[in-house]
């Protein structure tokens, strides 16, 4: 392959996930007007005009000229346009680390899946059923077919299993001995999506990084005064950012902790 045959490919990575991204943000619109009742319902038209990436942009640009008219992509449009210039990166870099393989496409599926889930949960506090139940039975399935590579239907199952009980079985005892819920359900279902596509692996390496991640984030908002203990904090984009980066350098950063490890 030359090189400008390389630079198409790039190039059509890159506009491919850009609509990957405009389908993102019109899943998020769609989930975030129905749970919320400061949103209108979102219509149909509006629904299928979000899946054009080109009017997030002009959304942008129109609040870049502070046009006071503008109604397009509220309320948060810079939002549309960072997750479509994000995806279109990340399908990039899927597309260079698996190249067009049945596995690139079902890593595609389950960012983009992550990517929504992080900003509904970001914004409305909810992680949908029809995201993660969907995902569970998609990984399973694509494993079932050989499309997740080192990943068989065995081992998508018992990621499924454990991501669901690795918090289910904690909540569950939070709840009965405080009497409230400490942990959301839909986080839950998500670590079974995880573990549907990333195995009994995954799952330990996503918690353990959104559980990092997660407390330091909580630690400097309560310094910086921006987090109180009575705030609640999403655990969705924690979890759903620790598995993007495990599927692409979750077995380098573990290697590199085994042989770290190997000199204590």
């Amino acid at each position: 392959m030359n090189l400008l045959e390389e630079i198409v490919q790039y190039f059509a990575a890159i506009i491919f996930g850009i609509f990957v991204g405009a389908v993102v943000n019109a899943i998020s619109r769609y989930f975030l007007s129905r749970s919320s009742s400061t949103l209108q319902s979102l219509p149909t038209s509006e629904f299928l005009r979000a899946l054009i990436p080109v009017t997030s942009f002009r959304a942008t640009y129109s609040i870049f000229r502070r046009d006071p008219n503008s109604t397009d992509m509220k309320p948060h449009p810079y939002s549309d346009v960072l997750v479509e210039i994000g995806c279109g990166i990340g399908v990039l870099a899927l597309f260079m680390k698996f190249h067009p393989t049945p596995t690139f496409f079902a890593n595609v599926a389950f960012c983009a899946a992550l990517s929504a889930i992080f900003r509904i949960d970001l914004e409305g506090m909810i992680i949908p059923d029809a995201i993660s139940l969907s995902g569970v039975w998609g990984g399973f399935m694509l494993s079932w077919f050989g499309a997740i590579s080192s990943m068989d239907w065995k081992a998508s199952l018992y990621g499924i299993l454990f991501g669901a009980a690795i918090l289910y079985v904690p909540a569950y005892l939070y709840r009965l001995i405080k009497g409230s819920d400490g942990l959301g359900g839909g986080d839950v279902k998500l670590m079974a999506m995880v573990g549907a596509f990333t195995g009994v692996q995954g799952v330990i390496f996503t918690l353990f990084v959104a559980s990092l991640s997660g407390c330091l984030v909580g630690v400097i908002g309560f310094l910086y005064k921006r987090i109180s203990s009575n705030s609640l904090i999403p655990f969705g984009p924690f979890i759903s950012c620790a598995a993007i980066l495990y599927i692409f350098f979750g077995q380098t950063i573990i290697c590199l902790f085994l042989s770290i490890s190997d000199y204590f």
